[in-house]
């Protein structure tokens, strides 16, 4: 009885020892801690971010992991403001140009501008941290100065505007000489410059707490897509195919097929068959690259040329009649007149894919060179929308 008595005191004692520790240890937990927010760090001056990790029993891990979930918590917080601010901020700009845009321009410039938001928090602190031991849990307090992070994307979008308006002035100058592509891709390069400005000046708005002044605005992204657009259309191309058939020695086939494929996806074709005619792969592209543009004049900017063979590789009965079989081969590059830089180098040899079977020999040659026509379309117009629209175009 005596025992059970014992026991039951100490049962309470340690009870009352826990709960008393609890107390105790609530009292001294930092504000943030308890409420996310610092006294130290107040709103109006400061963006704070509470991170946590669970203890491992790795400290130094947890440690940086309590950080990073502070970081993410944070980025988080503001990419979810800066977003919505860029919604507001496109969808009045679409507004005032709804008379001078197409849908497709203003579905471009969205697209592009909201790609750009890449929250970095550069100026982040890790002033504070703190380990619960009952909780058995770190937590991590980042501090982001709002005037300092503020003045550091400013100049960030400061800096690259000016970019911007450099690009588009060179854009101008080559536009106004005929070099079509160095335009095309100039205004690219202003256009990515000007919107990731945007987004770094919304993210300093976003940081500030309150509407930042980023200067007088003098480009438009709507304007810029509007040039890279337009400069598309003037970038012409121009195939010559030498074709080799020896069922059907003057047939074009191939660059038939070539031709077709590039107006399906809307590319405009030069006429060149004049300037090349009579002459072989070879003796092309020996032609030197300064003189390529002289040559061609305004008629393509870029140039497809090559050679295509279709050859008999066997024939077999089929009961009463005679089966030709044909296969292809083809060496083919695409070049940029202007610079002389290889688009596209594609080469096979007599490839199954090519393979045609016909009881007249000219049918059979004329299938497989359809066939390759047809290859190298799909492989010139992968590696020519690759070459226009790079994944991100840099500032």
């Amino acid at each position: 009885m005596l025992f059970s008595k014992v026991k039951f005191r100490l049962i309470i004692l340690a009870t009352l020892f826990l709960t008393s520790w609890s107390i105790f240890a609530q009292l001294f937990k930092p504000d943030w801690v308890k409420t996310g927010k610092s006294k130290k760090y107040p709103d109006e001056l400061y963006l704070v971010g509470v991170g946590t990790a669970e203890n491992s029993g790795n400290p130094s891990k947890d440690k940086n992991l309590a950080d990073d979930s502070a970081k993410a918590k944070l980025a988080e917080q503001i990419k979810v403001t800066v977003e919505s601010e860029l919604e507001s901020y496109i969808s009045e700009q679409v507004s005032k140009t709804k008379s001078k845009t197409t849908n497709q321009v203003n579905q471009k410039v969205s697209w592009l501008v909201k790609s750009k938001v890449k929250i970095t928090l550069e100026g982040l602190q890790f002033p504070e941290r703190y380990y619960d031991r009952m909780a058995k849990t770190y937590y991590s307090l980042a501090v982001l100065n709002r005037a300092q992070a503020s003045a550091l994307y400013l100049g960030k979008a400061s800096e690259l505007r000016q970019l911007a308006e450099h690009y588009s002035k060179e854009a101008l100058a080559k536009e106004k000489k005929g070099d079509y592509f160095t335009a095309f891709n100039y205004y690219q390069r202003a256009l990515s410059a000007l919107s990731e400005a945007i987004v770094k000046e919304k993210e300093a708005s976003v940081i500030a707490g309150s509407p930042v002044f980023a200067g007088i605005e003098t480009l438009s992204p709507w304007e810029l897509q509007t040039k890279i657009d337009n400069m598309r259309e003037l970038l012409k191309v121009g195939i010559y195919i030498e074709e080799i058939n020896p069922d059907d020695p003057g047939s074009n086939v191939v660059a038939s097929a070539i031709a077709q494929g590039f107006r399906a996806n809307n590319i405009k074709l030069g006429s060149v068959s004049q300037i090349f005619s009579g002459m072989s792969y070879e003796s092309i592209l020996r032609i030197k690259t300064e003189d390529l543009p002289t040559l061609l004049g305004d008629r393509a900017c870029f140039l497809v040329v090559g050679r295509v063979e279709a050859k008999k590789s066997s024939e077999t009965m089929v009961g009463s009649m005679v089966y030709y079989f044909y296969k292809s081969r083809a060496d083919l590059k695409m070049l940029n007149i202007s610079t002389g830089e290889v688009i596209a180098d594609i080469s096979f040899d007599y490839e199954e894919d090519t393979k045609a079977a016909k009881s007249q020999p000219a049918q059979a040659a004329a299938e497989s060179l359809q066939k390759a026509g047809n290859m190298l379309a799909e492989k010139l117009l992968q590696a020519f929308d690759q070459y226009l629209n790079p994944p991100e175009v840099a500032p």
